[in-house]
């Protein structure tokens, strides 16, 4: 399998960035507590203020460390994958050109292009159709429906596949899959609206599945290229904001 895109360098901006508002948070509420410390009468509200930027900063390291949780998820279907061929191209961190947002891998192959969204919750899950809930401590939540966005990230590839020799080789179906690299999630499923699996049947979920039309490699390289381009596109546009 050939790799385009490797790293997940949205992913890795958002851990540096949550590290850096954590420890400015942090830091901050420290300096709150001194001050306090010199201004007596005004020491409640300096212990208040701490107590908040402690909060936030151990907000921000928490979203840091569910970042690279995920970026953990998202290597283990990269290696999953490694089983297949060279006729496969696999595509990491594909930014949606149209929508915005990120979908987690893009894998386009003879069986067909298919989008994978990547979730590393652990613990017990349900699914009723559309609906997702959570189980939590007490009692069971919903969540927001991680099928719908599936869904969504799939149509906006799929808007950019048709862009590329539609008349030719139209594409009558990208495949969603939803996939779960927590080795400790429980899965209770009800009629799901896209494919739902486990990280270690990905490959053969992959090989197994069927094309409604065989997509030539020059035609998979030409597709993986436009959503690589949108990639390099949005990055020097994020590295012009920095300098």
């Amino acid at each position: 399998m050939r790799i385009l895109k490797e790293r997940d360098y949205f992913a890795e901006g958002q851990i540096e960035c949550e590290m850096i508002h954590g420890i400015f948070f942090v830091l901050l509420a420290f300096l709150f507590i001194w001050l306090g410390s010199l201004i007596w009468w005004a020491s409640p509200l300096f212990f208040v203020g701490a107590i908040l930027l402690f909060y936030l900063g151990l907000k921000a390291f928490n979203n840091s460390i569910k970042w690279r949780r995920g970026i953990e998820g998202k290597k283990k279907v990269t290696d999953a994958l490694k089983e297949l061929d060279d006729s496969y191209i696999l595509i990491n961190g594909a930014l949606l050109p149209r929508k915005g947002g990120q979908v987690n891998h893009v894998l386009l192959g003879p069986a067909g292009i298919f989008v994978i969204t990547t979730k590393n919750y652990g613990g017990s899950l349900r699914c009723y159709g559309e609906d997702w809930f959570k189980k939590g401590r007490i009692k069971e939540y919903q969540i927001r429906s991680i099928s719908n966005q599936a869904k969504i990230y799939t149509q906006d590839i799929k808007d950019v596949a048709d862009d590329v020799h539609a008349d030719d080789y139209p594409i009558k179906k990208v495949e969603s899959v939803l996939v779960f690299t927590n080795p400790n999630v429980k899965l209770d499923l009800y009629k799901p609206t896209v494919p739902v699996i486990t990280v270690g049947k990905l490959c053969d979920f992959i090989k197994s599945s069927q094309s409604e039309i065989s997509l030539p490699p020059n035609i998979l390289s030409d597709i993986a290229d436009t959503i690589s381009v949108s990639y390099t596109h949005l990055r020097a546009h994020e590295t012009s904001l920095h300098l």
